[in-house]
């Protein structure tokens, strides 16, 4: 988080303060395609070369293989992006297994509703700390590109952080939310929705994961496996930071510095 000098926070209490503030006061955004247009980009040279719908169901370190639902790929370098906890116990290493059961994060669950609106918003997305509404940040795609929702529609994505199981009546209760921020007007703006879970979508950085990562990282390096991405170092980053440290470890792998 950017950490404000006191003259922005006087200025914000008295609205004066019309400086963007954060990384990400500011940002570049594909006008087409969406931000699924980046990973196209990236995959459309290479893509004779990648797998496409087959899980990893083990990871040989000894041998280093990978065994997959439709066969398996010896390899001399490994670049792991999948989340750190679900690879280590890929592993079927008990050391390694015992490690993760330690690692925590949290899930988010994300509504995403496509609705019509007679005053269009032109705000990115708006963090919603009250504790009255069951998500604390709100977005509207729409305002990233026109092309991100069809004419006369607006789109709205509403992100709540769970522990354990997802409560049954979450969508009822976000829906509310939104009408109560104005965002809609009634449940009869919305053309269409849709729910999406993303598992570990926030590590917690406690002391056991500042302690432990580091070590694991190591190990896993030693045995020719390079993590990367905000999943695979289990961090907090950003989309920026996942591309760079893909080429890193791409260099890496190739027997770079």
């Amino acid at each position: 988080m950017p950490r404000p000098e006191i003259e922005d926070i006087i200025k914000g209490i008295e609205e004066k303060g019309k400086e963007g503030a954060g990384y990400n006061a500011s940002f570049y955004y594909p006008e087409r395609g969406g931000i699924e247009s980046v990973i196209r980009g990236i995959y459309g040279p290479v893509k004779d070369k990648v797998i496409l719908n087959t899980a990893v169901k083990k990871v040989d370190l000894k041998n280093r293989i990978v065994y997959f639902s439709s066969g398996e790929i010896k390899y001399d370098r490994l670049i792991s992006t999948m989340p750190l906890k679900k690879f280590l116990m890929l592993t079927g290493n008990s050391g390694y297994i015992k490690a993760a059961k330690g690692l925590k994060a949290r899930t988010v669950y994300s509504l995403n509703v496509g609705y019509k609106t007679a005053s269009p918003t032109d705000i990115n997305w708006v963090y919603v700390p009250e504790p009255e509404y069951p998500f604390y940040r709100i977005g509207f795609p729409h305002t990233f590109s026109t092309y991100n929702a069809p004419a006369g529609l607006s789109s709205v994505f509403a992100e709540v952080s769970v522990k354990g199981a997802v409560p049954k009546n979450i969508d009822s209760e976000i829906i509310k939310g939104l009408i109560k921020m104005k965002v809609l007007r009634n449940k009869s703006d919305i053309k269409t929705s849709l729910p999406l879970l993303l598992p570990d979508a926030y590590v917690i950085f406690d002391s056991y994961r500042d302690s432990t990562v580091p070590e694991i990282e190591k190990k896993l390096n030693a045995q020719g496996v390079i993590t990367a991405g905000r999943w695979g170092k289990w961090e907090y980053s950003s989309m920026e930071d996942a591309v760079m440290e893909g080429m890193q470890a791409a260099k890496k792998a190739a027997g770079g510095a």
